[in-house]
């Protein structure tokens, strides 16, 4: 199952934040716009996530995947261990999704995805909720040494950490979908 490390904090992008990520080799990836249905499940979340996505270079796509995972919902760094499938009927999988489990909550996002080494970084827009920063350090699952790469990809998200004065000790716990719901 594929495994990647998380952060979530409440964020303010200013220009010098920004130029710090540039400075460290942040590339601008995407603009996305997100809709996450989470349904009511007995063990960690599961979602649909409807994604019309605008590339750097002005191209635009619509698609949509089911997401579901595992994460304890701690403050600071923390595990996530998720599965992902493509879902080609984004419609028609929501209506079979919430009559068979129910609809728990939907989040509304505007995301400016940024990479950096092994890192998505997330610069949110909540509907509902205001402006965030999410790291992903996303871990190699064919990695030869499954912990070093876990402790290399921690250390990046220090370092970013460092570099914007984010205190891990100040990131939400939960999910957006706990914020809301």
């Amino acid at each position: 199952m594929p495994r990647n490390i998380e952060l979530k904090v409440p964020f303010v992008l200013t220009d010098s934040r920004r130029e710090t990520l540039r400075r460290l080799g942040a590339r601008s990836s995407a603009a996305l716009v997100q809709t996450d249905t989470y349904f009511t499940c007995s063990s960690g979340r599961l979602k649909l996530r409807e994604i019309i996505e605008t590339l750097p270079n002005g191209a635009v796509t619509n698609t949509a995947e089911l997401i579901a995972y595992q994460r304890a919902d701690d403050i600071g760094f923390r595990g996530s261990d998720y599965t992902v499938s493509p879902v080609p009927n984004a419609a028609s999988m929501k209506a079979v999704l919430a009559s068979a489990l129910g609809v728990r909550v939907v989040v509304r996002k505007r995301r400016e995805l940024l990479l950096w080494e092994n890192v998505r970084i997330h610069l949110d827009d909540v509907d509902g909720l205001g402006s965030f920063l999410e790291f992903e350090a996303v871990l190699n699952p064919s990695a030869e040494d499954p912990a070093a790469d876990e402790a290399a990809s921690q250390q990046r998200l220090v370092a970013l950490c460092d570099a914007l004065a984010i205190d891990p000790a100040a990131t939400i716990a939960g999910s957006y979908s706990d914020m809301l719901g």
